[in-house]
């Protein structure tokens, strides 16, 4: 497994020149990168070189350290080679969830050494995953996430505290507020 991940991969389809995968985005590295934004980052570049999807895991294996790499070896081997399965495996490990997202989102600055569109692709990429990762599939469902979003940061710490257990699932305003209003009455 360990060689597998550090053999250079290069797309098959690409005529000339070839290019190594591993060249274009580099090894994943636990410990600074986020999961969620590395796997934008690939899948965009994947696109790029017109590497097939069926292929993706094989490429993403290359590109992970061998202790990740052989997460995706211990799955069943339909799943191993589904790279939507991997993908969700590997966010929910290192768990990249919608209010991880939210908060990635509502923090990330732009970095000095980084452009302004580096800065509109991170928050581009923590945007939609938080979305997508909460099924926000509407206009009406996405004004009520940012409208409860608003009222979470507004919200006092002893009401937050209380609902802490299921704060990042409340995000619906008019669930909110009940609850708050509720707390506050009893």
């Amino acid at each position: 497994m360990q060689k597998l991940s550090q053999a250079p991969v290069t797309s098959q389809k690409l005529e000339n020149p070839k290019l190594e995968l591993n060249r274009i985005i580099p090894r994943f590295n636990s410990k600074e990168d986020e999961m969620g934004l590395y796997l934008t980052i690939f899948e965009r570049q994947a696109k790029f070189l017109n590497i097939p999807e069926n292929t993706w895991t094989a490429y993403l294996i290359g590109s992970l350290p061998p202790d990740i790499a052989q997460l995706i070896a211990r799955e069943d081997e339909d799943d191993a080679q589904n790279y939507e399965k991997v993908k969700e495996m590997l966010l929910k490990r290192f768990r990249v969830t919608g209010d991880r997202f939210r908060q990635y989102f509502s923090q990330q600055k732009k970095n000095p050494d980084s452009t302004w569109r580096d800065l509109y692709f991170e928050l581009s990429s923590y945007f939609e995953g938080w979305i997508k990762e909460l099924k926000i599939t509407t206009y009406d469902q996405l004004k009520s996430l940012i409208i409860a979003d608003q009222i979470k940061r507004k919200t006092p710490a002893n009401i937050k505290e209380h609902f802490l257990d299921i704060w990042a699932d409340l995000n619906d305003p008019l669930e909110l507020w009940l609850r708050s209003w509720t707390h506050m009455t009893t």
